[in-house]
């Protein structure tokens, strides 16, 4: 399974003219979708606990980090 960069949620499916319906699907969040801004941002902001696999993702795209 990819790595997840945030928690998942569930999307109503709307119909033609805009209104929801009663189906639904799951919208994702994985990290290799992220943008590299919103990867480090999270690295500074967020937890500690995420920043290996934050860090992986940025030596996997080439990106140097400065401090």
């Amino acid at each position: 399974m990819p790595v997840k960069f945030k928690q998942s949620i569930k999307e109503t499916i709307k119909d033609a003219n805009g209104r929801p319906t009663n189906m639904w699907k799951w919208k994702h969040f994985y990290l290799k979708e992220a943008k590299t801004e919103d990867i480090i941002k999270e690295i500074k902001d967020g937890k500690k606990k995420h920043r290996n696999k934050l860090m992986n993702e940025l030596n996997r795209r080439g990106v140097k980090l400065d401090g």
